[in-house]
């Protein structure tokens, strides 16, 4: 009886100490993570407009810009109706987001970060595989857009790291403190496209918003 429990003893041991091992040496899997099995479409009952989205971790996620109409937005590619870029909106006003979804929140951008394997690799996770103009012949400014996501290379300005899309959080105290919080994908000047947070003081931001599902 002895040796039996002592031979259960040892391979629960084995078992445990390989499952560690096992996690530690787990790589970031798309298909894990954002299967195309939880990916679709939805309508926005508003103005009829239809909306791809893509489902990170446990988050689901409008996979395109929002483009409702309202007052103060620009549209800037108007030969397509902003169907591809979406809108971009101001963060002085308001803008509500289809039945049962809302504007995404800083809190809300940080985990998806997460989910896409951290801030270091979540902008080229994220990005486009295409759009995007390098700031020097060698570098390569599109992502692999392993979920879906789609982040599109927009008229949001530009600096020394390259052409940025911009991205509204909701109005929240966060926000009402103007301490951050507008996700900013960028071109950067080397081999790799990063994703950052631009914590500066704002006043008023222009920008585009994703929605995320209640």
């Amino acid at each position: 009886m002895k040796k039996r429990l002592l031979l259960f003893a040892l391979l629960s041991t084995s078992l445990l100490t390989a499952c560690i091992f096992d996690d530690e040496d787990e790589e970031w899997e798309a298909s894990k993570v954002c299967p195309e099995s939880k990916r679709g479409t939805f309508t926005d009952d508003r103005d009829g407009q239809v909306y791809k989205y893509t489902t990170i971790g446990d988050q689901v996620w409008m996979a395109q810009n929002l483009n409702y109409d309202v007052e103060h937005d620009a549209c800037y590619y108007e030969d397509d109706d902003c169907r591809v870029m979406g809108r971009v909106y101001s963060s002085d006003y308001l803008v509500e987001c289809p039945a049962g979804w809302h504007v995404a929140s800083w809190s809300e951008w940080k985990k998806l970060f997460n989910s896409m394997d951290g801030m270091s690799s979540a902008g080229n996770k994220l990005k486009s595989t295409n759009g995007w103009s390098e700031l020097n012949p060698e570098d390569e400014p599109n992502g692999t857009d392993d979920c879906g996501f789609s982040v599109l290379s927009a008229i949001n300005g530009r600096d020394n790291r390259g052409f940025r899309s911009v991205y509204l959080t909701s109005t929240n105290d966060e926000w009402l403190n103007s301490t951050c919080c507008a996700p900013i994908f960028v071109t950067f000047q080397s081999y790799q496209p990063i994703l950052t947070a631009d914590n500066r003081v704002f006043g008023n931001v222009n920008g585009y918003i994703r929605c995320v599902k209640d």
